[in-house]
């Protein structure tokens, strides 16, 4: 459904979607009631339509009273947890994982090539040092990549 804002089309309270033209309200009781809650009153909504001047303020949704459980897998760390050199490079080899093109086999090559790891050392190296980080035996990172770098840790 690509409903996004709701007009009212007559003085009955009814609200419909500009782009469709279906019922909204009659679309929400239903979906309500598929996830099992029961409607309060049958009786439409006793406030007046929304006139020009609460249009363009936002519809408030209502507040249920379920939480959202936490996705599994994901743990929530504080952040003296960084106080671990391993997390902290752990964390760099995350960072440089996400540009275009690299993984972390890559990443954590570029960071082990570096005496202490950091961005800051590794913005400091060149084009060329970065193309020659060895990722393989008979493998280099390549121009193309270390250029990659570059642009995203300047």
């Amino acid at each position: 459904m690509n409903c996004s804002t709701q007009q009212p089309c007559d003085a009955g309270g009814r609200v419909e979607c500009p782009t469709c033209g279906s019922e909204l309200l009659r679309i929400a009781n239903a979906a309500r009631e598929q996830d099992g809650e029961e409607e309060e009153s049958e009786e439409p909504d006793p406030s007046p339509p929304p006139t020009a001047a609460t249009k363009s303020k936002a519809v408030e949704k209502p507040k249920t009273a379920r939480k959202k459980p936490e996705p599994r897998g994901l743990k929530r760390f504080k952040p003296g947890v960084t106080s671990v050199k391993e997390v902290r490079k752990a964390i760099r080899v995350e960072m440089l994982a996400c540009i275009p093109g690299w993984n972390r086999t890559k990443a954590r090559c570029v960071i082990d090539a570096h005496p202490t790891g950091t961005l800051g050392e590794i913005m400091g190296s060149t084009l060329g040092q970065l193309a020659r980080v060895q990722i393989s035996q008979s493998t280099t990172l390549g121009t193309e990549l270390a250029q990659a770098l570059l642009f995203v840790v300047e």
